[in-house]
């Protein structure tokens, strides 16, 4: 019973759970099947605990997007979004959103996204990156935070007029897990759940803003190209363990 299941899930879970290439009977023997059993359940553990997504016991989360059919925010009635010139595609947990310079994802001024700390993570596939001395936004609260890919794919995570950059690089065609924490404890930027750069402490700005961007800068320009999927924001600073766990890593 063990290797049929071992066999049904790596020949028809093998997309799900990044593998290359079906693995076929013929290929195997009972203790490498044995190992890649552990391997899938332990795949799954984590994809599963990555993909719960807007969890409402999670006090903290202050918006989520699944992009499961739907642009609107999945945890907060108070958010009220207008778009135009998106697609749905395939992303990396079900559904995603494809955007690009003809889109507009607006989020109304809320004091929902005015906070003291913030945690903004989210899963992108970037089409191209921007051209040289150019940056594209993932998500921007206009005078407060945001999160940007440069032209060399480097992720920045900006607070009011400052900013924190990666030292390792988002590259196109390919999933990844970025996030930025910011508090007064300190600023961090990760990719695919392991910080890639740290910075001081600070506060974040409170000022009145023009709301909030999906793919962009705000109030305009900077257009992300590509697919963003999972996009949460956290009036808080979530810890190294947390953010590796929603990238599965």
């Amino acid at each position: 019973m063990r290797v049929a299941l071992a066999l049904v899930a790596l020949t028809g879970c093998s997309q799900i759970f990044g593998l290359s290439e079906p693995v076929h009977a013929a290929q195997t023997d009972a203790a490498l099947v044995d190992a890649l059993v552990d391997d899938v359940i332990e795949d799954v553990v984590v994809a599963d605990a990555a993909v719960r997504l807007c969890d409402p016991t999670q006090a903290d989360l202050v918006a989520c997007f699944d992009f499961e059919g739907s642009v609107e925010s999945d945890t907060s009635a108070a958010i009220v979004v207008s778009a135009s010139n998106y697609t749905f595609v395939s992303g990396r947990v079900g559904s995603a959103v494809h955007v690009d310079a003809t889109t507009t994802y607006t989020i109304g001024e809320t004091t929902a996204l005015d906070v003291a700390a913030v945690t903004t993570e989210a899963w992108i596939y970037v089409d191209a990156l921007p051209a040289a001395g150019l940056r594209m936004g993932v998500w921007d609260t206009n005078g407060q935070y945001g999160m940007f890919i440069r032209d060399t794919g480097v992720i920045a995570c900006t607070n009011g007029g400052l900013g924190v950059t990666s030292l390792t690089a988002v590259a196109a065609n390919e999933w990844t897990h970025v996030a930025c924490t910011t508090s007064t404890a300190g600023v961090n930027v990760y990719k695919n759940g392991l910080v890639s750069a740290s910075g001081p402490g600070t506060t974040i700005p409170t000022v009145a803003t023009d709301g909030s961007v999906v793919g962009g800068n705000s109030p305009t320009g900077e257009r992300f190209t590509g697919t963003i999927d999972s996009l949460r924001v956290y009036n808080s600073a979530r810890s190294d363990q947390q953010i590796c766990k929603a990238a599965g890593c």
